[in-house]
């Protein structure tokens, strides 16, 4: 018996296009150069300042960044980045700082160390967050697209 044709569509055509897209895609990677380089960037850090026992955002707390070593690269850098700032009715506030940072092609580790967010309000016992329990924070990036890079904090103060 001879199979019968069938009208049936078959997967192969989607299989050489996929196929053909993944080779042009490696090719491509394989083609960007590797490089490596060293600095300070830009780290844009969200704070959010809430009351430890009833979870609720406290407006107008003062947050401020400690960098970890003190005076690393603000003489360095010029001082148009914010280091503290005043939480909004929402209890948000965010603070930009340049600290010293490398990377390669595809990553970004920026090394932020012991750096710590205080927060304080009235009424409040003050309180202190490390930015990261790393000393850097690594961050996947491509050539192609840049981004700003951040982290986000919450600081919890207990009432007085």
């Amino acid at each position: 018996m001879d199979p019968t044709p069938t009208n049936e569509p078959t997967n192969t055509g989607c299989l050489k296009w996929f196929f053909s897209v993944s080779a042009l895609v490696i090719l491509c990677l394989m083609l960007v150069p590797n490089f490596s380089w060293t600095g300070a960037y830009p780290l844009a850090i969200h704070i959010r300042v809430i009351d430890a026992t009833t979870n609720r955002p406290i407006s107008g707390a003062l947050v401020t960044l400690h960098p970890h070593p003190p005076g690393s690269l603000d003489e360095m850098v010029a001082s148009s980045f914010v280091r503290t700032a005043k939480t909004d009715g929402r209890g948000r506030a965010r603070l930009k700082h340049m600290f010293g940072a490398g990377g390669s092609t595809y990553e970004i580790s920026i090394g932020v160390r012991q750096s710590v967010v205080s927060g304080e309000a009235t009424g409040y016992l003050p309180a202190k967050v490390r930015i990261s329990e790393n000393e850097q924070l690594r961050f996947f990036d491509t050539p192609w697209i840049k981004r700003q890079h951040r982290t986000s904090l919450v600081i919890k103060l207990n009432p007085e």
